[in-house]
């Protein structure tokens, strides 16, 4: 259990895992985390919103969601229902993206 724990906070800030384990209320565990996280710049937060600012492992995507490559995949190709439409920057990526979804 230690090890999923470990891994689970492994690119926890450490403000962040500081306030989260000086909690003794879980009640305040929600408002603690999103105070800390605001304070280290991960989100921003306004009277109704919460917006994450920055994450250090998203893959970039292309501005305004312009992809070089699209591919169609039919999981029932006698009727074709069940159509999925992936986009990518390369034949790869798009490669790399249907094994990942069909499971190969």
């Amino acid at each position: 259990m230690s090890q999923l724990r470990d891994a689970a906070i492994q690119n926890v800030p450490k403000e962040v895992e500081d306030a989260i384990l000086s909690v003794n209320d879980p009640s305040d565990l929600r408002e603690a985390a999103l105070r800390a996280m605001a304070d280290a710049g991960i989100v921003a937060r306004d009277e109704f919103d919460i917006r994450l600012l920055s994450h250090q492992d998203a893959p970039s995507l292309p501005v305004g969601g312009e992809y070089r490559c699209e591919r169609t995949i039919r999981f029932d190709p006698r009727t074709g229902k069940r159509a999925l439409v992936i986009r990518g920057n390369s034949e790869a990526d798009l490669n790399a993206l249907e094994a990942q979804i069909l499971g190969y």
